[in-house]
């Protein structure tokens, strides 16, 4: 019983050591928040626009003058490659587990979304639960630039409008990326 007594004793300490759950944690001050992420297609390359969230305009103490978020983009032959170029723009990493919309423009919707969905569900920080929009007669990077009347953060109100307009109205209708790549793997 003294035995087992220390032994249970020294599998705590260890699970205490070992098991710490800050070994990956990132600090917003070294992340930017991407909220929505457009697509359009320019020439032969993706121009990638990524609504970041700015963190210096989300404080309750700073008045609210303009939208509390920023665009970055960037334009190159792979998705992949236009967001890590946009890293010589800001100095904080692109962090995209908070993704609510992704934007296509017309173009590049009927060129086909199946290789940049691919990008996005191979990033490890990409949660697979973000819907899609294809915006007509104008570009993804003008819609990601929107500024939201009601919302502090613009994606946010195009979620929410997107939610609450598929209630109401039957010719919208909210695609969950999940449920559009199931779609995409079955038959017929």
């Amino acid at each position: 019983s003294y035995r087992s007594t220390i032994l249970l004793m020294f599998m705590c300490i260890w699970l205490m050591v070992f098991l710490t759950g800050c070994w990956n944690s990132k600090e917003l001050s070294a992340i930017s928040v991407v909220m929505a992420l457009g697509i359009d297609a320019v020439d032969d390359q993706y121009e990638v626009s990524l609504q970041v969230v700015d963190p210096s305009k989300m404080s309750q103490n700073s008045p609210m003058e303009r939208t509390p978020t920023i665009v970055f983009s960037k334009r190159a032959d792979t998705i992949f490659e236009a967001i890590r170029k946009l890293t010589t723009e800001s100095s904080r990493k692109m962090y995209m587990s908070h993704l609510k919309f992704v934007i296509f423009d017309e173009k590049t919707a009927k060129k086909g979304i199946k290789e940049p969905l691919d990008f996005l569900f191979r990033d490890h920080e990409v949660r697979p639960d973000f819907y899609l929009a294809v915006v007509r007669e104008n570009s993804a990077k003008e819609a990601v630039t929107f500024v939201a009347p009601t919302e502090v953060l613009p994606a946010m109100d195009m979620y929410k409008a997107l939610k609450n307009s598929e209630k109401a109205w039957a010719p919208t209708s909210a695609v969950n990326v999940k449920d559009l790549l199931q779609k995409f793997t079955k038959d017929g």
